[in-house]
C-alpha cells in the first residue's frame, strides 16, 4: 500500500461507489425499480468500510527511540488511510502496556516498585492526551515529545479518546501545510495528533503486558473506551515492544512480589524470587537446557508448562470471539527472531549485583536483536508475541510482524495488513445475504454508471456480467488490494465493454460474503464524475448499504 503504489484502487467498487437495494418479495428484480421506497432503517453499518486500529505501545524503559521511529511513519500512514481509493472510515486508538503489578487494589507491596506501584496501571485506557502534558518520563522522553509534537492542542476535540477520520474530515485540529513531495496543501493535523498521543514515554511499569493491555482496551470494561470499537469494523491491533509479553495471571500476581534473594545454585526450577521482577517474566516463562539462574547462553528454550503468565491461547480466543476470522489482524514490531525460531537467549551478570538477583537478558551483540550502528535499538528474547500472531498468519501474504530493531521497516510492517486478503475483502461491499439468481443462473442485479452527484439514481445503461473467466480471476484471494493483478488483467482483457462481477467468497471468505468488481476495457480509469450504482435482490433478510448522503 505504501512501498509499492497500486496500479489502481478504483476497480473494486467501494462502499461510496455503490448503491445497494434489497427486496424481500418476488419477483426479485422487477419489484426493485427505484431506491425511493427503501427505509433508512435498512441502512446498514457496512455502508462504508470501517477500520478500528489499536496501537499497543510499550511505555517502559528503553522505548523512547522506538516510539520516535514509530511516530515518524505516521505521515505516510495517514496519507494511505486518507487516500481516495480506500474511502475508509477509521478510528485510531493508543494504549500502553502498563497494567500494574499488585495482587489487589489498595494492597501495595511492602517495598516500593516505582512505576509498577499500582493494581491496574493504565488498565487499557485509550491515551488521547498530549505527550507535552506527561509528567513521568525521562529527560529523553520529554525532549523527544518536544521535537515531535508541535502543540498540545493536537488531540481529539470532540471528547473521543481516539482519532477518527473519513473522507478528509477528522476530529482533531486542522494544520494545512505545503507538501514538499506534491506541492499541494495537505492537512497534517491528524499526523500531529497521532504523534502527540503515541509518544507515551518511558515511565510505565517494567512488567510490560501488551496482550493483557490489548484485551482490557477492547473488552468493554472501561466506559471511557466505548465508541472506539464498532460492531461491524475491521480490527487491527499493532503492538510495538522491545521485550516479551509479561501478562501475569491474576491468580498468580503474588509472584510479582519485588523482594529478591540470591539463588546461586543452578536450578532449572528456580523460584520466582530468585530473579528481579523485570527478568522474572522471562526466567519463569522459559525452560531451557541450562538453568536461567546462571549466566551464559541458553539453548533449546521453550515455554514452561507451569508458567505464571496468562496462556497466549486465551488472548487468541479473545480475539476470535471478538471478531470472526478475516475481520481482524495482529501486526507486531517486537524482537525477532523468536526464541523458538533461532532467537538467542543470553543471560548476563550485573557487575553491581552478585548472584541471581543481578541477572538479566544480555544487551549489545548478545541481545535478542540489535540494530546495525545504533545500540539504542535493542531487544530482549521474545516468544509469546510471535505465538499470538502465528494462528492468524497465512501463506502468501506480506509479513505482519517485524523486528523492533529495524526501524527502517516499521512502515512496511504496519502497512502490510492492508495487503492481507481477508482485510481487503472486508473493505469492499459486504452483505449479510447472497443475490437471488435469475432462471439463467446470473445474479439478479443491475449495475451501471451514474453521476457521482446523484449516486441514488438508477443507471440509464446497464453493464453486462463479465465472463466466467474474468470473474473467477477476480475471486483469487490475493488480487483484490489496490488494483487488479496481472492474472485478472489477462483473464479480462478480451471483455469488449465495461462489465461487473458478483463474487461470493464461499468457504474462503465466509458463506455470506458478497463482493462486487468492475472491469473496464484496457484496464481504463473510471469516467470522470461517475460512480457505479449496483442493485441486487437478496436471497435472505437484507442489510442494505447506501452511499453516504
Amino acid at each position: 500500500m505504501y512501498r509499492r503504489r497500486p496500479r489502481r484502487s478504483h476497480q473494486w467498487v467501494g462502499f461510496a461507489a455503490l448503491s445497494l437495494v434489497c427486496c424481500t418479495s418476488p419477483p426479485v428484480l422487477e419489484l426493485c425499480p427505484t431506491i425511493a421506497t427503501i427505509s433508512e432503517d435498512f441502512v446498514g453499518a457496512g455502508q462504508r468500510p470501517q477500520i478500528d486500529i489499536l496501537f499497543v505501545i510499550d511505555n517502559s524503559g528503553g522505548m523512547v527511540v522506538k516510539q520516535q521511529a514509530l511516530v515518524a511513519t505516521f505521515g505516510d500512514l495517514m496519507r494511505g488511510l486518507d487516500s481516495q481509493g480506500y474511502e475508509l472510515d477509521y478510528h485510531i486508538g493508543i494504549t500502553t502496556t502498563d497494567v500494574g503489578s499488585w495482587v489487589s487494589p489498595g494492597q501495595p507491596w511492602t517495598m516500593a516498585t516505582g512505576a509498577c506501584d499500582s493494581f491496574a496501571g493504565d488498565d487499557g485506557q485509550l491515551q488521547a492526551g498530549s505527550c507535552l502534558d506527561r509528567q513521568n518520563g525521562t529527560a529523553m522522553a520529554v525532549q523527544t515529545c518536544s521535537a515531535s509534537c508541535p502543540d498540545r492542542r493536537f488531540v481529539p476535540t470532540d471528547g473521543a479518546p481516539f482519532l477518527s477520520g473519513y473522507r478528509g474530515f477528522h476530529n482533531v485540529p486542522v494544520a494545512m501545510e505545503l507538501d514538499p513531495k506534491t506541492g499541494r496543501l495537505v492537512d497534517r493535523g491528524p499526523e500531529y495528533a497521532l504523534r502527540c498521543m503515541a509518544l507515551v514515554g518511558d515511565g510505565g511499569c517494567a512488567l510490560s503486558s501488551p496482550l493483557e493491555a490489548m484485551k482490557r482496551t477492547l473488552d468493554g470494561h472501561l466506559a471511557g473506551n466505548r465508541g472506539f470499537l464498532r460492531e461491524h469494523s475491521i480490527l487491527l491491533v499493532v503492538i510495538i515492544t522491545d521485550k516479551d509479553d509479561c501478562s501475569v495471571q491474576l491468580a498468580r500476581r503474588a509472584e510479582n512480589d519485588p523482594h529478591t534473594r540470591n539463588c546461586s545454585g543452578p536450578d532449572v526450577d528456580a523460584a520466582p524470587d530468585c530473579f528481579t521482577p523485570s527478568f522474572r517474566c522471562l526466567a519463569r516463562n522459559l525452560r531451557c537446557d541450562q538453568p536461567l539462574n546462571s549466566a551464559g547462553r541458553k539453548t533449546n528454550c521453550r515455554e514452561r508448562p507451569d508458567s505464571y503468565l496468562e496462556p497466549v491461547q486465551s488472548y487468541v480466543n479473545f480475539l476470535q470471539a471478538l471478531r470472526p476470522q478475516g475481520r481482524f489482524a495482529v501486526v507486531g514490531l517486537w524482537p525477532l527472531p523468536a526464541v523458538d525460531a533461532g532467537g538467542q537467549v543470553v543471560v548476563v551478570q550485573s557487575p553491581k549485583v552478585t548472584g541471581s538477583a543481578g541477572l538479566g537478558a544480555a544487551a549489545g551483540s548478545e541481545a535478542a536483536c540489535l540494530a546495525v550502528g545504533d545500540p539504542n535499538f535493542v531487544g530482549q528474547p521474545q516468544l509469546r508475541l510471535t505465538h499470538l500472531a502465528a494462528p492468524f498468519r497465512s501463506l502468501g501474504q506480506q509479513p505482519m510482524e517485524g523486528s523492533v530493531c529495524e526501524p527502517q521497516n516499521y512502515l512496511y510492517v504496519e502497512s502490510s495488513v492492508f495487503s492481507h486478503n481477508h482485510i481487503c475483502h472486508q473493505m469492499l461491499v459486504t452483505l449479510e445475504g447472497l443475490p437471488k439468481l435469475r432462471e439463467d443462473g446470473t445474479p439478479a442485479c443491475r449495475a451501471g454508471e451514474v453521476s457521482s452527484d446523484s449516486p441514488h439514481d438508477g443507471p440509464e445503461t446497464l453493464m453486462p456480467l463479465c465472463g466466467a473467466g474474468c470473474c473467477t480471476a477476480m475471486d483469487n484471494p490475493y488480487t483484490h488490494c489496490g488494483g487488479w493483478s496481472d492474472e485478472v488483467v489477462a483473464a479480462c482483457r478480451d471483455e469488449p465493454q465495461p462489465c461487473y462481477c458478483i463474487v461470493s467468497g464461499g468457504a474462503k471468505s465466509g458463506p455470506w460474503e458478497v463482493r462486487a468488481g468492475v472491469w473496464r476495457p484496457k484496464n481504463a480509469d473510471d469516467p470522470p464524475g461517475t460512480i457505479v450504482n449496483l442493485r441486487c435482490a437478496l436471497q435472505s433478510a437484507p442489510v442494505c448499504a447506501l452511499p453516504p448522503k
